[in-house]
């Protein structure tokens, strides 16, 4: 362990060669230290883990620590070749980048060398922007069977069905409701797709409808506040239904019948 491998650093003031070791259970504090002269990392006068290589070594971490934030992770992983044994880190915060690379190295046997319980818990960190594509999103949510708090985020967009499965997730967690906005990207959208999506945020969701037929169209359930572009094509059309498809959309409708 950390704590004693720094118990026989004190008894001694050569340098301790450690570059037999195979494995360290440590939290991420006793590793990185101050970032300079404390820290398993950095005394490097004191004990040499890396057999004189003062970028990586190839020995296995055992992570004590229950939460870290994504970016402490993929730093302890970048300072070994050994595999990272991240089991008892369950609770995990970062912004989408981080939470996006350590789902990268969380893949198990693959080129990634870290391993996270399969139910950890995220926290989207939104500091560095309150916007993710759907794609982003779903690959975290993907990356653990844990709850994934996404509250923070006030606009997912993104193709209809990466939308749909981030919306269908167990483990995605907005507000309650949820509230953020959505941009459907796909050039067009199908009535079902766009009902869904609008089904499940309270945001103002964009999309522009495939279909031209008032007869479809009129299965829109979205509200007035949604930006959902349609244009009718249907001969001899009913006044009453496009004033009722009117009050489904923030956006004036195209009629070319």
């Amino acid at each position: 362990t950390a704590a004693q491998l720094n118990a026989i650093i004190t008894k001694t003031s050569a340098t301790v060669d450690a570059t037999a070791v195979t494995e360290i259970t440590a939290t991420y504090d006793e590793l990185r230290g101050d970032g300079s002269s404390t820290g398993l990392w950095n005394i490097t006068s004191e004990i040499d883990l890396n057999d004189g290589n003062s970028a990586t070594g190839n020995y296995n971490v055992v992570v004590s620590d229950t939460s870290l934030t994504a970016a402490k992770l993929i730093e302890i992983a970048a300072q070994t070749s050994g595999t990272v044994n991240a089991a008892n880190a369950t609770s995990v915060a970062g912004p989408v980048s981080d939470l996006l690379t350590l789902a990268g190295l969380n893949d198990g046997a693959g080129a990634g060398n870290l391993d996270l319980a399969t139910n950890y818990s995220a926290t989207i960190d939104v500091t560095g922007g309150a916007t993710a594509t759907a794609a982003n999103v779903l690959t975290i949510l993907q990356d653990t069977s844990g709850s994934v708090n996404a509250s923070g985020l006030t606009d997912i967009s993104g193709l209809a069905a990466d939308l749909k499965l981030v919306q269908a997730e167990a483990s995605f967690s907005h507000n309650s409701p949820a509230n953020y906005t959505s941009t459907i990207t796909d050039t067009t959208a199908g009535v079902a797709d766009i009902n869904s999506i609008a089904g499940n945020t309270s945001g103002v969701v964009t999309a522009t409808a495939t279909s031209n037929d008032i007869a479809a169209l009129e299965d829109l359930t979205t509200a007035s506040t949604d930006a959902i572009t349609v244009t009718v094509t249907t001969t001899d059309l009913d006044a009453a239904k496009l004033v009722a498809l009117d009050a489904k959309t923030s956006v004036a409708i195209t009629a070319t019948a």
